[in-house]
This record gives structure tokens, C-alpha cells and sequence, in this order.
């Protein structure tokens, strides 16, 4: 059995959304609680979701944490890779509440599950390294033959199918996409990621490289519920609103990402 379907055997053991966990207390709120969210979330998706020592942190875990506050509740967090129809299958059979994982909103996945308002805003990037002498009318050809970089099952990956001549490689977490850029290493000429995720690996992250491309459309992300589960999306929207208004969500952001 191999890793994924370890962590999905783990899951799909989880107690039922109808047997909400009875906790002693919330570790979001400090008050009593008798129901709890469960957040599918990806821990390989700096800055949203990744590991620092025994801590899991990000934007997406801050936001989560935010969302279980306002709701009296306490949050929980089951650890799957991005995999929009494995999540989707995860809420279907009630194993999970939602899908809080930097996941872009879009028609296809909406025929998988519902999603509440954006809550982030970013575009689609090319990023290469240092060095290479970057050139936009190649890259509005298809960049014939080079090797390009895409996190498996994202639009980025979508886009680049859709749109290049490329030979495209896949790889499953943007820590992976973006070392493939090293010197020594599957050295892709370019890689194509969510501008938020490659700036903040770029002022982060051990490996250099220069972003090149940002002329794509805008993204919103989504947090992701089963279809129809109509009134946890009212509830998860109306989070997010009051989170807004009452300067949470400027909180959060600031703190990941440079001042809007």
C-alpha cells in the first residue's frame, strides 16, 4: 500500500459528519465546545500549509483557526496531498467538513463540490533560473521542446497542457516543482505556479530563481464542501464576511504576505 492510500485508509476510519466530535474544550476559541470543523488541507503548500518543527502553519491554517473562533467551534485538520477528487470524495462520504487548501475555483471543480466565496486572489507565474535569458515571444509560441514544471491535477498544469508545446512534467508539491530548478537537479528550463506561492518561496526559499511571467488571469481561491451541503456554505460565508469586517483577514494576510 502506498503512501496515498495509507493516508486515505486513515481518513476514511474518521468517525462519520453526523458523530461531530464531543471535545472537552477549544483549542481555537479557549470555550467549551461540543462540535468541531474538520479542514482537508495540504501540509506541502508553503505559505498556506506546511511544517515548521512540530507546528503546522500557514495562511490557510490561520484562516482556518479564524473560522472555527467565529463559530464557536473547535477546528480539526486531516492531512491529504492535493487531489481536488479525492477530496471531493472525502466530503462526499462525510469523512471531512470542507477543503481549505489554496484550491482554485473553477467551473470543472464545481461539478465535484461547492465552494463558498474567494477568500485570496492570485494568478498563474512562470518562474526559470537566474541565468537564463528569458524570452516572452518563445514563451507566447509554446516554449517548443524545453521542460516545464507544474504541480500535478492544478490549472497550472491545465494551462500549461492547454497552452504550450512543452514537454511538461508533474510534481506533487511546489517545494518539489521549484527545486527542479536547481543546477544538478531535473533542472526544468521553467516552471508555472501560483504567483503568491512562488514569491513567497522566493524570499523564503533556498533555491534561486527569477520570476518571468505574470500575464494570466486572476484566480480566486475557495474553500471546498460537498455539493448541496447548503448550510455549512452560508456558514463559512458568513465567517469569512465577519473575518473581513472585523480586520482578521488583513491580520492574516499581512502576516504571510506583503502588505495589500
Amino acid at each position: 500500500m502506498n503512501y496515498f492510500l495509507i493516508i486515505l485508509a486513515g481518513i476514511f476510519s474518521l468517525a462519520p459528519i453526523s458523530a461531530i466530535a464531543q471535545d472537552a474544550g477549544s483549542a481555537t476559541s479557549g470555550k467549551k465546545a461540543s462540535r468541531a470543523i474538520r479542514f482537508i488541507f495540504d501540509s506541502k503548500s508553503p505559505p498556506f500549509a506546511f511544517r515548521e518543527g512540530n507546528d503546522t502553519v500557514g495562511f490557510d491554517i490561520d484562516l482556518g483557526e479564524a473560522i472555527g473562533k467565529e463559530l464557536g467551534v473547535e477546528v480539526k485538520w486531516i492531512d491529504v496531498p492535493f487531489d481536488i477528487r479525492a477530496y471531493s470524495n472525502i466530503l462526499e462520504a462525510g469523512n471531512a467538513d470542507a477543503a481549505l487548501a489554496a484550491i482554485t475555483i473553477t467551473r470543472i471543480r464545481k461539478y465535484f463540490v461547492d465552494f463558498t466565496r474567494p477568500y485570496f486572489s492570485t494568478t498563474l507565474a512562470v518562474a526559470t533560473r537566474p541565468e537564463v535569458k528569458w524570452d516572452n515571444r518563445a514563451f507566447a509560441r509554446g516554449l517548443e521542446n524545453k521542460i516545464v514544471g507544474v504541480m500535478a491535477g492544478t490549472t497550472g498544469e491545465d494551462w500549461a497542457r492547454k497552452n504550450l508545446k512543452s514537454v511538461i512534467k508533474t510534481y506533487n508539491s511546489p517545494l518539489s516543482l521549484v527545486r527542479s530548478l536547481r543546477q544538478g537537479g531535473n533542472l526544468a528550463f521553467a516552471i508555472l505556479i501560483d504567483d503568491a506561492i512562488l514569491s513567497y518561496l522566493r524570499a523564503h526559499g533556498t533555491t534561486d530563481f527569477k520570476i518571468v511571467e505574470k500575464s494570466f488571469p486572476q484566480e480566486g481561491y475557495g474553500i471546498a464542501v460537498s455539493n448541496s451541503n447548503f448550510k455549512l456554505l452560508a456558514q463559512l460565508n458568513a465567517a469569512l464576511e465577519s473575518i473581513e469586517a472585523e480586520g482578521e483577514y488583513d491580520r492574516i494576510y499581512n502576516k504571510w504576505f506583503e502588505k495589500k
